[in-house]
């Protein structure tokens, strides 16, 4: 299945994967035509930032400007349920400025680490409409929109809390 995932995310397809809250809607984060798609499918307004899914902190690092500061406050919290909004040491496609980045405390990691760079990891629903918590529901609301559904049973957690590191503010949770 794994190899499955990672071919479709270099192919700038999209894939739907669970983590440790709910199901991800998945694509390379540095591919702008599969990060537009991601925006399509979700039927999401483009001004609105898509968090992104890191493998490790080392992984993190690579793609975002950390403060000593704010490397205590992630290495206390991560991996968790947490979105933790930063600022890119490059433009990334996912936003206009800073970014959310995810370590969750899940084997989902893996697809970051195998891909070898992040990838979404947006709830996988219609914007404004609730998570769809099995993948039978999710392939009715995105067919073959989506290339690869991976299937972790019945998630129904809720999103994770967003905390932007560049303020110190809670965002959402």
């Amino acid at each position: 299945m794994m190899e499955k995932v990672i071919e479709a995310l270099r192919a700038g397809k999209l894939v739907i994967y669970p983590t440790d809250t709910i199901y991800g809607l998945g694509a390379d984060a540095l591919n702008s035509k599969a990060v537009d798609l991601v925006y399509e499918v979700k039927q999401r307004p483009r001004e609105q930032p898509i968090s992104v899914l890191v493998a490790d902190f080392e992984m993190l690092y690579r793609y975002a400007n950390v403060s000593q500061a704010q490397k205590k406050v992630l290495e206390e919290q991560l991996p968790g349920p947490y979105t933790f909004i930063l600022e890119p040491k490059e433009k990334m496609p996912v936003s206009d400025g800073n970014v959310g980045f995810r370590i969750p405390k899940h084997w989902c990691t893996k697809i970051a680490k195998e891909f070898g760079k992040p990838i979404t990891t947006t709830s996988a629903n219609i914007h404004g409409r609730e998570t769809p918590s099995t993948i039978t529901e999710l392939r009715k609301t995105f067919r073959d929109r989506v290339e690869v559904y991976v299937d972790g049973g019945t998630l129904s957690g809720k999103p994770s809390m967003v905390i932007d590191l560049t303020t110190s503010k809670t965002v959402r949770g």
